[in-house]
């Protein structure tokens, strides 16, 4: 049983911006490295075996195969939605486990719908000159904190991230950015800089979404 950093919530957010989010995520990591190492390297683990299992059996379609593909994409979003649920704990303060990581395989109905008309809505969106796929991706990112926090279903969910990230398009653009250049800089640390990177990148993600949740939202700073 580990337990994150208890942050205190201020009722106006405006002076939150992307640089202490990315410090917060930094801090936490170091206050509970051993959990999230585990919890990346099970994840990296089974995005593994899912990519050998595929390359190995790409040319064979018989139904025991889809069965076992679909497994490993199951399991893949139990994990998505755990080690989120994870993250964000540490943001609020909570105490987490490793067992947290496999604590939401009830909402995998809302990652499948979701996910769906996440992937679609931004394909459309950069069939149409790009901007608007980015657009949408940025607007839409927080949609399965959503339904993790607030237990609300997909679409409402999806609705809700489009909501709570108005005003705020440019400052998560950079925040994108910026969290882009923290994972090359883990990728050029001989690599192992990557599972560092990875977890520091997830809690920088909740903390700015914890930051514009709706109990919080405001315009957010540099």
């Amino acid at each position: 049983m580990t337990r994150g950093k208890k942050f205190i919530m201020i009722k106006k957010m405006n002076s939150f911006g992307k640089r202490q989010a990315v410090s917060d995520g930094w801090h936490l990591f170091w206050q509970n490295w051993k959990l999230l190492l585990l919890v990346v390297i099970t994840i990296v683990v089974v995005q593994i075996l899912s990519s050998v299992f595929s390359s190995l059996f790409s040319g064979d379609l018989s139904y025991l195969n889809i069965l076992l593909l679909g497994i490993f994409f199951l399991v893949g979003g139990v994990l998505t939605l755990g080690s989120m649920s994870i993250y964000l704990s540490l943001v609020d303060g909570k105490p987490v486990s490793y067992n947290d990581l496999f604590s939401q395989w009830n909402l995998l109905g809302w990652y499948i719908l979701g996910g769906i008309l996440v992937f679609v809505l931004t394909l459309v969106g950069y069939v149409f000159l790009i901007i608007p796929g980015i657009i949408l991706s940025i607007r839409l990112q927080f949609w399965m904190y959503l339904c993790i926090d607030k237990r609300i279903g997909a679409v409402a969910a999806i609705g809700k991230s489009w909501e709570i990230t108005k005003r705020n398009t440019g400052n998560l653009f950079w925040f994108a950015l910026l969290l882009g250049g923290v994972m090359i800089l883990g990728m050029l640390a001989l690599g192992v800089g990557v599972f560092v990177a990875m977890p520091v990148v997830s809690l920088a993600t909740a903390r700015m979404y914890r930051a514009l949740s709706p109990k919080e939202s405001s315009v957010v700073g540099s």
